[in-house]
This record gives C-alpha cells, sequence and structure tokens, in this order.
C-alpha cells in the first residue's frame, strides 16, 4: 500500500537525540510521531519514510496499550532495513558520541598534549571510516587511544 504524505519536523531534542516529526497523508488527519534523529550521512527523506508506516498503524489502532514511566527492558532488533552503510556509520556515530564527543573541558584541560593528539587522531580517524577502500563490508576500525 502507498501511503502519500507531507512531513515537517516539529521539534528536536538533542539530550534524547529524537524529533518530532508531523505527517499529513493525502487521505487523511496529521499524526506526529517521536522517532530517532538520523544519524550524520543518512538522508533525512529516507529517514523519515521508515516511519510513516508507524503513523497509519497509530490512526488505525485505538486500542493502546498502559505504560508506565521508568519501564525497562531489552530487545533484540532486526537492523536489515539499514544498507550496510547505514550500519557502519550508525556504529561510528555512536563511538564518536559515547568515546569521543564524551570528552568534557574539564577533562581535555588536563590531558597531555600528546593524549589531546591521540584522540584527536582517533576522532578522525572515525569519520574517515567511510573513506575506506573496503567500506561497508570490511572496516578496519581504528583503535581508541589508552
Amino acid at each position: 500500500m502507498l501511503i502519500e504524505f507531507t512531513w515537517a519536523i516539529t521539534s528536536v531534542n538533542t539530550t534524547s537525540n529524537t524529533m518530532i516529526v508531523e505527517y499529513l497523508p493525502t487521505d487523511g488527519e496529521a499524526s506526529s510521531l517521536n522517532m530517532p534523529i538520523p544519524y550524520l550521512g543518512q538522508s533525512i527523506d529516507d529517514h523519515v519514510k521508515k516511519y510513516a508506516p508507524v503513523t497509519r498503524w497509530r490512526d488505525a489502532t485505538q486500542n493502546f496499550a498502559t505504560v508506565a514511566v521508568g519501564t525497562q527492558g531489552s530487545a533484540i532488533t532486526d537492523m536489515q532495513l539499514l544498507t550496510p552503510a547505514e550500519k557502519a556509520r550508525g556504529l561510528r556515530a555512536s563511538y564518536l558520541r559515547a568515546e569521543v564527543d564524551s570528552i568534557n573541558a574539564v577533562r581535555w584541560n588536563t590531558m597531555s598534549d600528546q593524549e589531546k593528539s591521540n584522540w584527536t587522531a582517533y576522532r578522525q580517524a572515525l569519520l574517515d571510516v567511510p573513506q575506506q577502500p573496503g567500506f561497508p563490508d570490511n572496516i578496519v576500525w581504528p583503535t581508541i587511544p589508552v
């Protein structure tokens, strides 16, 4: 079933890395959906299109479960919808966020020039991953500085 719609990002939360997108299908009412912000290099159009069917499901289903704040769990997700390049870029983005961008100014200022140079080189090596000859199927991930 084809769904024709227009969309607009109505808010962005950089703390949770989520955004709210309002969908306006040509054959129905507007629906808003909270979704992850796409990774650097992902097409925003393609990212938003992946979530469009969810808005239709939400419109068609009136009986939702009751959920409580603080509920936790774990899951295994099927990432077959992502191309190998999208998967690799997502992994690279998670490395950047968790290992490099988490270095705060206080910690940075206590590092030696050599340590700063090592972290700068590591960050650049992560950014250069898509330029590797074997990308995305054969990636040599850089080693985190110690």
